[in-house]
Parts: C-alpha cells; sequence; structure tokens
C-alpha cells in the first residue's frame, strides 16, 4: 500500500469515527443534557504525533462540535484535535490545516487574538504513513486564564456563559451560549459610556487589521471577553479562528493589504460591535430592536471618533 493510500485509510476511518457522534450512541452520550458528558475511550486506536515531541494514543476524549469538513475533539491536556469531517477528502483536508495554521499564525503576529493551530499527524496502530489533522488550545484552557470565548457560529462552544448555563436544556444551551449579559439593567446597557472602555482595546485591533488583509464577518469573527479573576469584564476583542472554507480557497500567500478609507473604517467598527451587540435586545431587560441598533451607532461613532485620535492625521478623509 502507497503512503498515499494509507493515509487515505486513515482518513477514512477518522470520518467513520466523526459519523458515530452524529448518527449513533456516541452523538447521544455527548449533547443529550441527561447523560453525563465524560470522555470516551475511541473504538479505534488512533496515534497523534507532533513536531519535538513522543507519538501518544489518543486514550479519550470529548467531542466539542463538528460541521461538514471538521470536528473536534477534547483532549485530556486542554488542548483540542481536529480531525476530518464527511465533506470532502484528504486533498481538500489539507488544504484546510494549511489555511488554519498559516492564518492563526498571521494574525498572532501582529498582535491579533487567534487560536494557537499546529499541525499533527494521526497514525494508525500499525501504519508508517499519517493523516494531517491539527491542535489548538481549548476554549476551557483559555478560560482558566480569565479569557472568555464567545462562538458566534456554535454557541454550544462558547464560555462566556450564564452562570446557570449547565443546568440548562439541550435547546435552552443552544440558544443562550455565549450570551452572558455584560450588564444587568437597562439603562447601563444602552449607555455608550459604559460600553466604550470595554471597547477600547477593539480600537488598536482595527488598526491592526488593516495589515493584515482580516474583513470582519464570516465564520472566523468571534469574541473574547477578557475579566477579572471575579468575572467582571475589562475588555471585549475580537477573537479569530475558522478561517478555511471547504467550497473555496483562502491562502495567505499572495495578498496585498488594500489602505482603507475613513467610511470603511467606521464600516469595519461597526460590523463587529454588530457581531457583538446584536442580541441585547433579547437580554430580557426591555431594551427594543430600535433602540439596541440606535445605542451600536452611537457607539460606532464614539469608537470612530477615538479611532481617528489615535490613528489618523486631520487631512485623511
Amino acid at each position: 500500500m502507497t503512503a498515499l493510500a494509507t493515509a487515505s485509510s486513515i482518513f477514512d476511518q477518522l470520518g467513520q469515527l466523526s459519523d458515530l457522534y452524529r448518527n449513533g450512541a456516541y452523538f447521544d452520550r455527548f449533547y443529550t443534557p441527561e447523560e453525563v458528558h465524560g470522555p470516551v475511550k475511541p473504538p479505534v486506536k488512533f496515534y497523534l504525533k507532533e513536531e519535538g515531541c513522543e507519538e501518544i494514543e489518543l486514550v479519550a476524549f470529548r467531542c466539542l462540535g463538528f460541521g461538514g469538513s471538521k470536528k473536534a475533539l477534547s483532549l485530556s491536556d486542554g488542548r483540542v484535535l481536529l480531525i476530518p469531517g464527511p465533506v470532502g477528502g484528504l486533498a481538500l483536508w489539507d488544504r484546510i490545516i494549511q489555511e488554519e495554521v498559516e492564518w492563526s499564525q498571521h494574525f498572532r503576529e501582529h498582535g491579533l487574538l487567534a487560536v494557537t493551530s499546529k499541525r499533527v499527524e494521526i497514525r494508525g496502530s500499525k501504519e508508517e504513513a499519517f493523516c494531517p489533522a491539527y491542535i489548538s488550545l481549548s476554549f476551557a484552557s483559555l478560560a482558566e486564564k480569565h479569557i472568555y470565548i464567545r462562538d458566534n457560529k456554535n454557541t454550544m462552544s462558547s464560555t462566556w456563559n450564564p452562570d446557570n448555563f449547565e443546568d440548562m436544556s439541550y435547546n435552552d444551551k443552544c440558544l443562550h451560549g455565549g450570551y452572558r449579559p455584560i450588564f444587568t439593567n437597562k439603562v447601563d446597557s444602552l449607555d455608550v459610556e459604559k460600553w466604550f472602555p470595554l471597547f477600547s482595546d477593539l480600537i488598536d485591533d482595527v488598526a491592526r487589521m488593516q495589515s493584515t488583509f482580516f474583513c470582519p464577518g464570516g465564520d472566523c469573527l468571534n469574541f473574547a471577553v477578557i475579566t477579572h479573576e471575579d468575572k467582571v469584564p475589562q475588555s471585549i476583542r475580537p477573537f479569530l479562528f475558522d478561517f478555511s472554507s471547504k467550497g473555496r480557497r483562502n491562502p495567505l500567500e499572495g495578498r496585498v493589504a488594500e489602505p482603507v478609507d475613513k467610511a470603511g473604517i467606521a464600516q469595519r467598527i461597526n460590523t463587529i460591535l454588530t457581531a457583538f451587540l446584536f442580541s441585547l435586545y433579547q437580554d430580557r431587560l426591555g431594551i427594543t430592536y430600535e433602540e439596541q441598533t440606535e445605542m451600536i451607532a452611537k457607539l460606532t461613532d464614539r469608537c470612530m471618533a477615538e479611532y481617528c485620535r489615535r490613528y489618523l492625521p486631520s487631512d485623511v478623509v
């Protein structure tokens, strides 16, 4: 058997393992609230190899989430292993890994918050070839450092959750995951000057985005709520991950940063603020959609004025 055929065989096994979480008892075990969400030993042996480390057997893990192209499995060391999903083949999966690892490194080098992704190898118990995969720090491990993540796409994986999140039904978890209120009353929630200090770092992040080719929106725009030890928020910043797409390429190589005028910068700020604050009217504080929209517009103007003060000379239009 050729190395490619062997790698494809492991890829197929990993895909079948992924399907267990969608169609069988494994899915029920992980996603039914009445069940104990404990780690489960995989039915097939796999070994993980990363550069500079000894090969280890994947003994037990939990499924954290899944999509068409990948599945996220929680490892016992506080990291997440991303394995291929049911859509696509080995070539697509290899391209996804390359884009995820390259973009995460690129954004972090420019001072933005992003996952720390690293390419690894997954081997079968008696195989010499490997299937590529990648690992990242888990959101739970970031929470230990008082960095809580709101995943805008898969709310169940969020860690910025209400205090009673673990006691909620599965449906309520889907609805409320990632939506822990920042303020507990309507007046504060609509006060631009209450929100502005929390988004001060966001203004610097928008400036950093000028040289990273990042356009806010899509699956990769998520958020980190950075808190004091008592979980009181001190900063809200974009947290970037999930950069690839199974439907189109998203290569880093060859990109050229394009200048953005003041109107474009204001649009970026508004897009990011809206992505975080769009659910204010759902906080059961009597806030209407219209009140929320008006507040976001005023906060955009406030942030844009500060952006201009920090970064733009007066003659820039």
